[in-house]
C-alpha cells in the first residue's frame, strides 16, 4: 500500500461515512489489479484512526414548523398559571420497538462529532 492508496481509502470513507465495510472494500478494489481483503481494509482504517460508531441522533425541525412553534409561544405568552394553563394537559409520546433498534453507524475518527 502506498501513501496514495491510504489517501484514496480515507477519501472513500469521508465521502461515504455510512457505508458498510464491505461496500468500502468493494469501492476501494474497483480499479485495482491486486484486491485488498476486507479485514486488511478494516485494519488500515483502524490504523488511520477510523472506527465504526453509532451516529448521534438529531431532531430536525423544518423552518415552517419553527415559525409555527414561535407563533404558538407568542400567542400563549400572556397566559397565567392559575388561568389558562390550569386547563392544559401535556402528554409525552414514546415508541417501543422490539427487534430492530434502527441504529445508524458511521465511520469517525476519535474526537470527531
Amino acid at each position: 500500500m502506498t501513501d496514495r492508496d491510504y489517501r484514496q481509502l480515507e477519501r472513500l470513507v469521508k465521502v461515504n461515512r455510512r457505508d458498510s465495510l464491505s461496500d468500502i472494500t468493494s469501492s476501494f478494489n474497483e480499479n485495482r489489479n491486486k484486491k485488498v481483503p476486507r479485514r486488511i481494509v478494516q485494519y488500515l482504517l483502524w490504523k488511520r484512526g477510523f472506527h465504526r460508531r453509532v451516529a448521534r441522533k438529531r431532531v430536525i425541525v423544518k423552518c415552517v414548523n419553527r415559525k409555527k412553534r414561535l407563533a404558538w409561544c407568542l400567542n400563549k405568552r400572556r397566559w397565567t398559571v392559575n388561568g389558562q394553563w390550569d386547563k392544559v394537559i401535556f402528554s409525552d409520546e414514546s415508541q417501543i420497538v422490539i427487534g430492530n433498534d434502527r441504529r445508524v453507524y458511521v465511520w469517525q475518527k476519535n474526537g470527531e462529532g
